[in-house]
């Protein structure tokens, strides 16, 4: 008969609660977004989805799951109603799930990019292309 803690120990099982170490594995390092200056970022605070005019963003984003393949995250779209025009339409603001994906590699470096964002909310879903926002990074603390 094998004691379940020397089971565990042959195994390579430690910690508390009989709690799985991976001894050995690689570092998973998350995917980044890029920002207008194409500097990467993790985890921005807001995505400008009309970087031009600024009349639709996803703000206040707060990332549930973020590593290497994927980002999962809740936020606030604020949209311009743009009517009569941009300048005297109203902001509308509603909950929305953003998702990022299709990680690809990033050119000089070991790391991989979000390319596609998909946004769900009450009017639907739809993907966006990430080269064509901005990205606002969360403001350092002064």
């Amino acid at each position: 008969m094998v004691v379940p803690a020397a089971a565990a120990l042959a195994l390579g099982v430690t910690g508390v609660a009989g709690a799985a170490v991976i001894k050995n594995a690689p570092e998973v390092v998350p995917a980044v977004v890029l920002d207008a200056q194409g500097d990467t970022q993790i985890e921005p605070e807001a995505i400008l989805l009309s970087p031009a005019d600024g009349n639709d963003a996803v703000n206040f984003i707060t990332w549930l799951v973020w590593n290497d393949g994927i980002a999962v995250g809740t936020g606030v779209e604020q949209v311009n109603t743009c009517e009569p025009t941009c300048a005297e339409g109203v902001t509308i603001s509603k909950p929305v799930v953003i998702v990022l994906d299709n990680a690809e590699p990033l050119d000089d470096s070991d790391d991989v990019h979000f390319t596609e964002a998909r946004i769900s909310g009450v009017d639907g879903t739809r993907t966006v292309e990430l080269s064509t926002v901005a990205i606002l990074p969360v403001e350092d603390a002064a």
